[in-house]
């Protein structure tokens, strides 16, 4: 049986290189996607050429959609894609800016949507299948993360879509909805809210210091209390990339498993309850 063409979106991430490195290990012929030269000359230098990569810049949907078909025209066949890219801004909802809204919203919606027209042509010619790196943030709305939340809710939506017009083609879709993550990017947003919460003046500081020092607790103790690896992230990526007949979603990590369980149960007024304690200590 010929090679099997993969394109990761996202490769120098914590999950996706998890998966490019799976996919490597598994024989997938790989193609990727880094938004940093630095990063691809580190891919390249990491694989010995055995794993090609391009730049791509999902902040710019329009030149993604170029970009990807450029890449896809290059390649033998595509028999699957995998999109592990996307930003998690935070903060209180009323001080976090409308440009920030925008661009989480092309990177993380947006430019799905150019990932999925740009590569369906060569996935139906293949019977191939999409997958698409979600959250449990896309079905439980957490606090000072707004901008990601929406743009996780929306991607659930445009996944049911993709899914229901792609199978007709003989191209399936699924979505990975991992919990919290022990990755740079995780590392980062503490920064970025240490930082941010000394930058508060008075007023603000009165209002939402305590979603700040709230999130910079549950967020700390999310990293070690349940939170997957990107290698336990990218085994399931490669689930539903080998499954015979993969799943529409799959749920990655314990924490994802056990809060996506039970939030079912709950009253909208429990949900409120339960992230207000949260954050209130």
């Amino acid at each position: 049986m010929a090679t099997k063409e993969v394109l990761v979106v996202g490769g120098a991430g914590g999950v996706g290189s998890a998966v490019v490195n799976l996919l490597v290990n598994r024989g997938w012929k790989v193609v990727t996607t880094v938004l940093a030269p630095e990063e691809a000359a580190s891919i390249e230098q990491r694989y010995g050429g055995r794993v090609q990569c391009h730049i791509a810049d999902l902040s710019n949907a329009e030149a993604a959609l170029i970009g990807i078909r450029e890449i896809v025209s290059s390649m033998d066949y595509l028999h699957a894609v995998a999109v592990c890219a996307a930003i998690a801004p935070c903060g209180p909802l009323e001080l976090t800016a409308l440009a920030a809204y925008r661009k989480a919203y092309e990177i993380n919606c947006v430019s799905e949507v150019a990932i999925y027209q740009a590569t369906m042509p060569a996935l139906r010619q293949t019977g191939g299948r999409i997958v698409l790196l979600g959250s449990m943030a896309g079905r439980v709305a957490y606090t000072f993360m707004s901008a990601y939340i929406a743009t996780k809710f929306a991607l659930e939506g445009l996944c049911d879509v993709m899914r229901r017009e792609a199978a007709p083609q003989g191209v399936k879709v699924s979505l990975v909805q991992p919990g919290g993550i022990r990755t740079n990017m995780v590392q980062q947003q503490l920064v970025d809210a240490r930082r941010d919460l000394a930058a508060l003046d008075e007023k603000d500081s009165r209002l939402y210091g305590y979603l700040y020092e709230g999130y910079l607790r549950v967020a700390a103790r999310g990293l070690g209390e349940g939170a997957s690896t990107p290698d336990q992230v990218a085994e399931v990526v490669l689930e539903a990339l080998e499954a015979e007949e993969p799943a529409s979603r799959y749920v990655a990590g314990e924490d994802a498993k056990h809060l996506l369980g039970s939030i079912g149960a709950m009253s909208d007024a429990d949900i409120d309850r339960l992230f207000n304690e949260m954050f209130a200590g």
